[in-house]
Parts: C-alpha cells; sequence; structure tokens
C-alpha cells in the first residue's frame, strides 16, 4: 500500500486520478494527473515522472501505457507515475508555458510561494522525496532536432558516491545505445542556463538515485520510440528486484562522457548528411548551408565525433544548434 497526494492505492491495485495545481486568471485549475500501482509484494517505489517540458511526450505514453498493461500481482513495490508534470505548458504544445516563462525542469524542489511552475514543483517533488527510491525523468530533444533514445545520468559533486553510481547502472542498464555520463565538476558544451534545479539533481543530492531518459522528438508520440522506453522501463524494474526476468539491452551500448553542442557560423537553412547514431572522423561534412542560392557551403566536425541529435528543421540562424556530438566515448 502506498498513500500519495493524499490518496490511498491498495496493495495489489491500481489508481489513476488528478491533483489540482495553481489557477489560471478564470480560476480553472490545472489538473495533474497521477498514476499509482502498488504491487501485492512489497519493494521499493519507482517514480516515473513526464513531460516536464509541455511537448516532450513519448516517455510519459509509455509509462500510461505499461502501468495499464502490469498485473499488480506481478509487481513487488510501487510505481507512481507524473505523467504531465508541466500541465501549463502541454496545454500550449511548448517546452515552457506562458504563465511564467520558466522552465519547470530548473525549478526543483520548488516554492509554494513562488511562481506556477515552482509551485507544481514544489508540489510535485514533495511527494517525490517522500516516497521514491530512484526515479527517471522522461525528456524529449526538441521538436527542432531529432536523435535516437538516449540516457543522460550525472555524477553530482558533494553527494552519496553510492547513489551517484546507482544512478549510472540504472541508466544503463535501462538498455539503449547512447549513454551520456556528465560530470557537473567538469562538464562542457552543455547549454547555458541553471542547472542545479534540475529535478534528477535534486534527487541525487537528496540520496535518490535519478537519470534522464532522452525519448526521441519532441511533439510527437512515436510508437516505435514509445515501445523503447517501455522495454527500459522494464528493465529498470527487473534490475531493482521489482518484476522478474532477463534485461534486454543492446549488445553494444556506449558511455559517452564528453559531448558538445556545435552551432552554426551563418543563417539560411540546412541540410544534414549525416543522422543520429553515425560515428564520424575529423573533418567529415555533417552538414550542408544554402540560402536558396546554387552555393552549398559545407560544416564539418574538428575531431572524430558520435552524432546524438542532428537539426531537422530546415531554416535557421547564425548560434543554431547544428548538431550534438560525442566527443569521447567508450564501449560498454
Amino acid at each position: 500500500m502506498i498513500e500519495v497526494f493524499g490518496n490511498k492505492c491498495d496493495s495489489g491495485s491500481k489508481l489513476f486520478f488528478t491533483v489540482d495545481g495553481p489557477m489560471y486568471a478564470n480560476r480553472a485549475v490545472m489538473k495533474i494527473p497521477v498514476i499509482v500501482l502498488s504491487g501485492s509484494q512489497d519493494g521499493p517505489t519507482f517514480w516515473i515522472n513526464g513531460t516536464v517540458h509541455g511537448d516532450e511526450l513519448n516517455g510519459s505514453y509509455a509509462a500510461w501505457k505499461l502501468v495499464r498493461e502490469l498485473n499488480p500481482a506481478d509487481v513487488r513495490g510501487n510505481i507512481v507515475v507524473t505523467p504531465i508534470a508541466n500541465v501549463a505548458a502541454f496545454v500550449e504544445q511548448h517546452k515552457t508555458s506562458r504563465i511564467d516563462d520558466l522552465d519547470m525542469d530548473t525549478q526543483f524542489p520548488g516554492d509554494a510561494g513562488g511562481m506556477a511552475s515552482q509551485m507544481v514543483a514544489k508540489l510535485i517533488y514533495d511527494e517525490i522525496r517522500a516516497h521514491a527510491s530512484f526515479l527517471i525523468n522522461f525528456h524529449t530533444i526538441s521538436k527542432l532536432y531529432d536523435a535516437e533514445p538516449y540516457t543522460v545520468s550525472k555524477i553530482v559533486p558533494g553527494a552519496d558516491p553510492a547513489v551517484n553510481q546507482t544512478a549510472l547502472d540504472l541508466a544503463l542498464c535501462f538498455g539503449v545505445k547512447n549513454n551520456c555520463v556528465v560530470n557537473l565538476a567538469t562538464a562542457t558544451g552543455e547549454l547555458p542556463g541553471v542547472t542545479n534545479g534540475a529535478l534528477d539533481i535534486t534527487c541525487i543530492k537528496d540520496g535518490i538515485p535519478a537519470f534522464m531518459g532522452e525519448m526521441g522528438h519532441g511533439g510527437v508520440a512515436d510508437p516505435a520510440v514509445m515501445a523503447v522506453a517501455r522495454r527500459g522501463l522494464l528493465n529498470v524494474m527487473k534490475k531493482q528486484g521489482m518484476i522478474s526476468g532477463e534485461l534486454e539491452v543492446p549488445e553494444l551500448q556506449y558511455r559517452i562522457t564528453k559531448r558538445k553542442f556545435v552551432r552554426s557560423p551563418m543563417g539560411g537553412l540546412i541540410e544534414m548528411t549525416h543522422k543520429p547514431g553515425d560515428i564520424v572522423s575529423a573533418g567529415t561534412t555533417i552538414a550542408h548551408f544554402h540560402y536558396y542560392d546554387d552555393k552549398l557551403t559545407p560544416f564539418t566536425v574538428e575531431q572524430d565525433s558520435l552524432i546524438i541529435a542532428t537539426r531537422v528543421y530546415p531554416a535557421f540562424n547564425s548560434g543554431d544548434r547544428v548538431a550534438f556530438l560525442g566527443l569521447e566515448w567508450e564501449e560498454v
């Protein structure tokens, strides 16, 4: 049995409900969906969070479908899913919401007296801190880019080394080919902005192993990607003894320990010549620029690279990201 957000889910059962969040100006209330499965046997609590950015859907869909399929009699412990953390941004079909323009994934552990996104972060994180044994925070790459599913696990300075290591292990057993490991003490090439308020980092600081699952392309519900996410969730549950069975992981996995966004020196349109998952050598042209003229300007990589993500929306400005590259990696 588990009680979350004031709702009790008895052992061997499932519960689907919503929690009231902040109000809009017309006093309509944000309804935050929650999914709970309490297994028939004792065990850990696996928290699955999704759509902290409003247009990132694949992981949320996969978690919802999986819980509907699972028989609680076969599960040891509990699953709690907050599939749409950022309801306001979800309604707007955008990464962040116009209600406050905050990136919710930099707002944890939240603030009950803050702005709307901070209020929701507080509401959700209080329950995570009280119940979660480990957590996955689902994301996707931006709508403008494409990527194969990959994980991101972070080594958080000052956190319990055992918690950091468990987070790394869980990310790898999730079972996708590309697995980024970001040491926050030395990370370079990351997106600018605040990282301390990220959900996975906040969890690790509080002793809860957590990692990110980046599940394909934003703004869509892709059945193939959802299948990868479903398999990954089952792998994590098997790893943590929640269900029986062998892990299903690829024969070849990469641990990427250094990555970088490469950016355009000019505006115009772009044609990619390579795709996510390709490994290219230094000097390789991975894209061409043009502006509806007869001159194609090549864009080359400066060093051997594993391509994590590429631009798919063709129009771009100077400084926009062309690709996300792994610069140092090893086979696992």
